[in-house]
This record gives C-alpha cells, structure tokens and sequence, in this order.
C-alpha cells in the first residue's frame, strides 16, 4: 500500500473515532439534561424565598457622642502660648 492510502485510512479513522466518542462520552444525556433543570429551580426557589436582610445598624453611634478627645484631654490649651507665633 502507498503511504498516502494508509495516511488517509488513519485519519479517517481518527474522524470516526472522535465522532463516536463525542455521541457516547461527551454528548450530554436526557437524564443529565432533566437533573440540570431541576437543579437550576431548585436554587431559584431558594434564592426566591430568601428573606431580605436590613443593613446592619451600629448602635455604638448614637449611644456615644461625636466629641473630639484633644479638645477634653488637653491640659495647656489656654495656658500655653507658643512664642514663634
């Protein structure tokens, strides 16, 4: 047989090969299909039954006042004067 001959007989069994493969292997199967519908309303029921949850308030900030502490803490602030003024 000529090289040419057994280089198109190889690749034409290649193409069948791959064809088969994909019908058998890789084609997904009305089983897989059914399961992946259910799964996706199954998750869409959830999500649509998840209740709303409010922001998340701080209650520290009303509780205490906005108050700066250099302004309570600072004994020289009318005593001192600085004298590179």
């Amino acid at each position: 047989m000529d090289k040419k001959k057994i280089i198109e007989i190889v690749v034409i069994l290649i193409v069948i090969a791959s064809i088969a493969y994909w019908f058998t292997v890789m084609r997904p199967t009305e089983q897989a299909q059914r399961q992946v519908e259910d799964t996706t309303q199954a998750i869409e029921q959830v999500a649509e039954s998840t209740p709303v949850v409010a922001p998340e308030t701080n209650p520290v900030t009303t509780a205490i006042p906005a108050v700066n502490p250099l302004e309570k803490t600072n004994p020289f602030k009318n005593k001192y004067e600085n004298p590179f003024n």
